[in-house]
């Protein structure tokens, strides 16, 4: 009779191994759940603050957008500004030195300025409106000419 008292003993060893692997296996799921409550408590908390931001900062786009309007303005004056004041080839030669690349956009109201080949050089592009040293062009040729 000692083979099969030998065999019930592996028997228990293998049924209390697997009572522990599924003990920590339980252990395991029970934490992650747990850990996953306090997760989506936490979610919930953030969901309702940012939900709270979002409701304050709606009446922001209407404000935003009315800003947005004048600033449009704004450039659209100051472009034709510009234009009148240094000419068109002048106008985009001085916003290509100042701006590398602008110049290929052209102004807003002039579609015309995307076809004016803007002039390469410094001197060739503040010739024009800086050789009238007037109050008006002064500021922009001196901006111009003290840019990096």
């Amino acid at each position: 009779m000692v083979p099969v008292l030998a065999v019930a003993a592996v028997g228990v060893v293998m049924i209390v191994a697997v009572v522990l692997i599924v003990a920590a296996l339980v252990y395991y799921l029970v934490s992650v759940i747990l850990a996953l409550r306090a997760i989506t408590v936490g979610l919930d908390e953030v969901i309702a603050g940012v939900s709270e931001i979002v409701e304050k900062s709606e009446p922001v786009n209407g404000i935003v957008t009315t800003i947005n309007q004048q600033l449009d303005a704004g450039v659209d004056a100051l472009e034709g500004l510009l234009v009148k004041k240094a000419g068109m080839a002048d106008a985009v030669g001085l916003v290509e030195g100042l701006y590398a690349g602008a110049a290929a956009a052209g102004f807003r109201n002039f579609p015309e300025s995307t076809a004016v080949t803007a002039p390469r050089t410094a001197s060739s592009t503040l010739a024009g409106p800086c050789s009238r040293q007037s109050s008006t062009t002064s500021t922009i040729c001196r901006a111009a000419s003290e840019r990096p």
